[in-house]
């Protein structure tokens, strides 16, 4: 299990995109095996979905570049991280990234920086609301997500 921010989300291609830590297992174990499925919900709203999919190891430099360029600097911190995540460390210091105002727009982490576009083709959703849950799952198939009611 992971945690990820999802960046952008494309309905007509059936993508979500979120970026990681070339250096993570994550995206080790994704070379492996590309399979994989998100979890997601609406705190407020009483939503739950679970996504599944494909993922893609985006390694076109361009398509990363972009990415990297239009994301607030703020987030881009953690590529410039020494250490791959979840390395052990005798103090939090040792793996403090650069947070310099005047590095902030700099290329500095960039090759750390990778994309993960996932291409769904399930999703199974529950709505728990008080009046009655509901649930369903959706598949894609030729062309099409073909919707099936579920018992919750």
């Amino acid at each position: 299990m992971r945690t990820v921010v999802l960046r952008r989300v494309s309905r007509e291609l059936r993508s979500v995109i979120f970026h990681t830590d070339v250096r993570s297992t994550k995206v080790a174990e994704l070379r492996r095996d590309p399979r994989i499925s998100l979890v997601g919900c609406d705190l407020d709203g009483g939503i739950q979905i679970r996504l599944y999919g494909v993922a893609r190891i985006v390694e076109t430099p361009s398509e990363t570049r972009a990415v990297w360029d239009s994301s607030r600097p703020r987030t881009l911190i953690v590529y410039r991280t020494p250490l791959a995540p979840a390395t052990p460390v005798a103090s939090p210091a040792e793996a403090h990234a650069t947070t310099h105002a005047e590095d902030l727009d700099s290329s500095a982490g960039f090759e750390n920086f990778c994309l993960i576009d996932v291409t769904v083709s399930r999703i199974d959703y529950l709505d728990l609301n008080p009046a009655g849950h509901r649930r369903a799952s959706l598949v894609f198939e030729d062309g099409e997500w073909r919707r099936t009611w579920l018992a919750p």
